[in-house]
């Protein structure tokens, strides 16, 4: 049996992965100052918004998304008045938690689903893009609680060094220029690493096997 998009996760995917991509481009640029981090917390509210909007298949889990995704709007919102580590360390608690549950939710449904449309890549990729945001705001957290956890050759490390941190590790990049230090640091690179090269191996495994599967127009 054909497994249907929800008409509330269609619409969505498409957003939530054009938001993903400009935060992505935004956030090592804009992350410093007023006019920066409001910028910024513009569009993680568009992401929320969106995640909320596109994981969500009936009004129960849109409600629980949205449940999840207010105290990201908030913590976020409140980073630009009150930038203090205690804020911080609130804002990346609720994204990460957020970002976890709109993850397994679109991966249940790219992975469940019969038939390869573009809602089903714009879910992968989408997907693939909120693990680096968690990893690196998980990494961002750990050096919140454990400074030093992350070193870097160029000096002191901004918000937006996680996150090139959590790319390049997902992507099994590696250029050398950061790397983990403490244990905790160290084991959550080497899943992130392990989490990345399986996504992408069975994603397309799943992928090029439900295209190779469809039946051929007879001409």
């Amino acid at each position: 049996m054909k497994v249907r998009i929800p008409p509330t996760m269609r619409g969505g995917l498409r957003t939530l992965l054009g938001s993903l991509v400009v935060f992505l481009v935004l956030f090592p640029v804009l992350d410093e100052g007023l006019v920066g981090r409001a910028t910024i917390v513009i569009v993680s509210t568009v992401i929320a918004l969106s995640g909320a909007y596109a994981a969500s298949r009936d009004r129960r889990q849109l409600a629980m998304a949205l449940l999840l995704a207010m105290p990201t709007v908030a913590t976020r919102w409140g980073l630009v008045v009150v930038p203090t580590p205690a804020v911080r360390a609130a804002a990346l608690v609720s994204s990460i938690v957020f970002f976890v549950f709109t993850i397994l939710l679109i991966l249940d449904h790219v992975l469940r689903t019969d038939e390869v449309t573009g809602d089903e890549i714009y879910g992968a990729v989408s997907a693939y893009i909120l693990i680096g945001f968690a990893w690196g705001m998980a990494y961002g957290l750990l050096d919140l609680v454990r400074p030093d956890s992350i070193r870097s050759v160029g000096g002191p490390l901004v918000p937006g060094d996680y996150f090139y941190f959590s790319f390049i590790t997902l992507m099994t990049v590696g250029y050398g220029d950061m790397y983990p230090v403490g244990p905790v640091a160290r084991s959550l690179a080497i899943v992130e690493a392990m989490v990345g090269v399986i996504f992408v191996a069975v994603l397309i495994g799943r992928l090029v096997g439900l295209h190779a599967g469809r039946p051929r127009r007879q001409t």
